[in-house]
């Protein structure tokens, strides 16, 4: 089933630790330098997943990976 028609609260709960500290860098426009782990592999399956995407040379959240953010933080 595509991502884009799951509920946020399923595809939250779905989401590794790197996932969500990478979807939350990517939203909030906090850098990634700092971050441990490989978040290249996180970015890879969060743009698969349709959370993120490249604009430009930089990546942003989408409509669904900031309702997904939202529901993480309980907002």
């Amino acid at each position: 089933m595509p991502t884009s028609s799951r509920r946020p609260e399923a595809i939250a709960a779905e989401l590794e630790a790197p996932e969500r500290i990478v979807l939350f860098c990517i939203a909030s426009g906090t850098s990634l330098t700092k971050t441990m782990g490989n978040t290249a592999i996180a970015r890879s399956r969060l743009v698969v997943r349709g959370l993120i995407e490249r604009q430009g040379s930089d990546f942003v959240a989408t409509d669904q990976g900031r309702a997904v953010l939202a529901v993480l933080l309980g907002t």
